[in-house]
């Protein structure tokens, strides 16, 4: 199942990952309020979703739901009315399920949820099945939606029990990553598979992962042609050309709306997301 390139475009700003702190790039914000700076400007660039990962003062990822909270405030408190997407990643192999469950309770409208287990960079990835499922009998309670992670190609099949079991919307969010260690190799033919495969009426966006900027290029490229949505931002990629490293995530998000501006996709606005996907707000 795909769209085409005339679909609404959703743009998602990934503005800081889990990763060690300015590691690959100067201008990667990492603060309080460096984050909470780069999530409006991101939301007036026209990002209809910002995605993030909390991080200490220290620059130190966190899964404390205080600094998240902190964080949702903040972001609220500057009048943005971007769609707040919270991780529920396991911060490196350092968050036990117990503490990302308490990602529900900190002012989330969206959290990303891996759709299954795998091996990254020599541990394991814990997305057990009792896990995701008490993840999103949680998420429900809060009336948090579910944005699901698929990281290979066998957790569709896992998506599809959980829309079964009306554990979630028989429309849901998902996201393909690629390019994490582990996962889905960044290839079109593989993005090609999964469609396939994917069931009608999914929201569906790509994220890749990928130190090669024409990797990510590509990838990107292709899932804005065949009508998918983008994710974009430091998490994913520092690059606002080839060897030129982006000042801000506003304007890596920026690029996309001239892209979508350029080939006729209109923008979809939180609000009208918030609408599509059954968002509390």
């Amino acid at each position: 199942m795909s769209g085409t390139i005339d679909e609404p475009l959703v743009i998602s700003a990934a503005i800081t990952g889990g990763g060690p702190a300015r590691k690959r790039t100067p201008y990667h914000p990492v603060t309080h309020d460096e984050l909470v700076k780069e999530a409006v400007a991101c939301g007036k660039a026209g990002a209809a979703i910002v995605h993030l990962h909390a991080r200490n003062e220290d620059g130190i990822a966190t899964m404390s739901p205080d600094v998240y909270r902190n964080l949702a405030n903040d972001i609220r408190a500057e009048g943005s009315n971007v769609i707040i997407n919270f991780s529920a990643g396991d911060n490196g192999g350092r968050a036990s399920h117990t503490e990302r469950l308490g990602i529900a309770k900190t002012g989330a409208e969206m959290v990303t949820i891996g759709a299954g287990s795998f091996n990254a960079n020599g541990r394991l990835y814990n997305n057990a099945p009792n896990y995701i499922d008490a993840m999103l009998k949680s998420l429900s309670d809060h009336n948090v939606s579910p944005e699901i992670e698929i990281f290979d190609t066998g957790q569709l099949a896992e998506m599809k029990r959980l829309m079964a079991n009306r554990l979630i919307s028989p429309s849901p969010s998902v996201q393909f990553v690629f390019g994490v260690s582990g996962g889905l190799p960044a290839r079109i033919g593989i993005l090609d598979q999964l469609l396939l495969d994917l069931p009608a009426d999914c929201h569906w966006s790509t994220c890749c992962q990928s130190d090669d900027y024409s990797v990510w290029r590509e990838m990107m490229l292709y899932t804005f042609l065949r009508g998918g949505h983008i994710r974009t931002g430091m998490e994913d990629v520092i690059y606002a050309g080839p060897g030129e490293l982006a000042k801000s995530n506003a304007d890596l998000v920026a690029q996309w709306v001239k892209t979508a501006q350029t080939w006729g996709r209109p923008l979809v606005t939180p609000d009208e997301l918030r609408a599509q996907l059954g968002i509390c707000h």
